[in-house]
């Protein structure tokens, strides 16, 4: 699902819960790389963050919470960080990326906002160290970070705002850090020994994800670090790549497809023509449904993205991780080919669909395919003379003779249609000559080559 819906939906998750709270205000800020709703109550604030577009340290579709311990004052805590703070016995994931669905929003909200309902009066509790946790953190995203502390303003004010900066630019690194980092990553996964490598590769921890590697150190069992139902970060992995034979199954079946459609695509057209005529030679659906084949590799190697997940399993899932992950441009240079090879098919197959002969009660229509969209010729049925068979042709010169028996239906002035199409001894053939010779009880006329006539 594209990130605009999801994005609508949170909205009205966050306005139901800020009514069943009984907020004092809410707000949003919505534009297109990121959404941004407010809870308000009376000492507290709790802003729901959601990322449109994968940004540079975390992912796209990623939704976390910052808890303001003074809604007046810019300077906010994440949730792992308010978890330290309390010394909890907490060390579930609060930040979910890669959310895919509607139902996925909705698990990953609730499980946020029940941690905050259950432990919203120890948070509150949390406002009269405001000043305490406020200095606390600075110093930390100092460390952390490297920020070089002599940039720090004089002026009081300007502190605040400086300082409110840096807290925003360190909570894109912690969304990082909490979501698609290495270390925590493999801690998700159960990998404690791959999270406890990566963290200390990591260098300068933040105090939360010191409280992790204490708990995951020396752990023996696996810790369920977010319910299944949020574990979008996890499932996404399925689709991220794939693989080669995914690729010939959509490939075979997209052909197949294009096969199929054109041959039907013909089916109907011979059947019109067969119904509105008295005789037709109609073409073979065989023939013209090979346009579809290369309609169907040409468009697997446009679409494959978008076709691919039509073929996993969890079918539904997949293309809802699909419309996440795609930021493919429509027209993309295979595309543009696609669309040219479409469009040379399409007209390829109106070239070649129509009937070759077609006999009404009142004219005959001739095309023989001989140039591309070559006009029917139309003979009066009045100006017909009969139907010869040609027994043969001569080739090499005239040096060689070959018999190849087919019918000729002559008209006056001279003029013929070589009905080389038909098949000879067929009982189609039969029916068609007896009509076109008006039931005459004459044989055939016979000629040796076409030259004859």
């Amino acid at each position: 699902m594209k990130t605009d819906k999801l994005s609508q939906y949170l909205e009205l998750l966050v306005r139901e819960y800020a009514d069943r709270t009984e907020a004092e205000n809410f707000r949003a800020a919505d534009d297109s790389a990121e959404a941004l709703f407010s809870v308000e109550y009376e000492e507290l604030k709790y802003e729901f963050v959601y990322s449109k577009k994968a940004r540079n340290s975390y992912p796209v579709s990623t939704l976390f919470c910052r808890v303001y311990l003074d809604k007046e004052n810019p300077f906010f805590f994440e949730i792992p960080e308010i978890i330290a703070y309390l010394e909890l016995l907490d060390f579930h994931a609060y930040h979910f990326a890669y959310i895919e669905s509607n139902k996925r929003m909705k698990a990953c909200f609730d499980y946020i906002t029940d941690f905050l309902d259950y432990r919203k009066e120890e948070i509150e509790s949390l406002t009269y160290d405001f000043d305490e946790l406020y200095k606390e953190k600075k110093e930390e995203i100092i460390r952390v970070y490297g920020i070089d502390a002599s940039t720090e303003p004089e002026n009081e004010d300007e502190k605040d705002e400086y300082f409110a900066g840096l807290d925003s630019y360190a909570s894109s690194f912690t969304a990082g850090r909490f979501t698609t980092g290495k270390a925590f990553s493999a801690y998700v996964k159960g990998d404690y020994e791959k999270a406890l490598e990566e963290y200390e590769k990591q260098g300068e921890l933040l105090t939360c994800e010191k409280r992790i590697v204490e708990f995951i150190d020396g752990k023996l069992e696996p810790y369920q670090v977010m319910p299944e139902e949020c574990a979008s970060v996890i499932d996404v992995e399925k689709y991220k790549s794939h693989s080669f034979k995914l690729f010939i199954i959509t490939l075979i079946a997209s052909t197949v497809f294009g096969f199929v459609l054109f041959l039907i695509i013909q089916l109907i057209v011979n059947a019109v023509a067969v119904h509105t005529t008295v005789i037709c030679n109609t073409v073979s659906p065989f023939k013209t449904a090979f346009f579809g084949i290369f309609t169907g590799v040409f468009g697997t190697l446009a679409f494959r993205d978008k076709l691919e997940p039509l073929f996993m399993k969890g079918k539904k899932e997949a293309i809802e991780f699909n419309d996440l992950l795609s930021n493919q441009k429509f027209f993309t240079p295979i595309r543009i080919v696609f669309i040219v090879v479409f469009a040379i098919s399409i007209i390829g197959f109106i070239d070649f669909s129509r009937p070759p002969f077609l006999m009404y009660e009142d004219k005959v229509m001739y095309n023989s395919h001989a140039h591309t969209f070559n006009h029917y010729s139309v003979y009066p049925l009045e100006d017909l003379e009969d139907v010869i068979c040609v027994d043969g042709h001569f080739e090499d010169n005239y040096n060689k003779y070959v018999e190849n028996p087919f019918y000729v239906i002559t008209f006056r002035g001279g003029r013929y249609i070589a009905m080389e199409r038909l098949s000879k001894n067929s009982e189609k053939q039969e029916e068609i000559i007896k009509k076109i010779r008006r039931n005459r009880e004459s044989d055939i006329p016979h000629v040796r080559s076409i030259e004859e006539l």
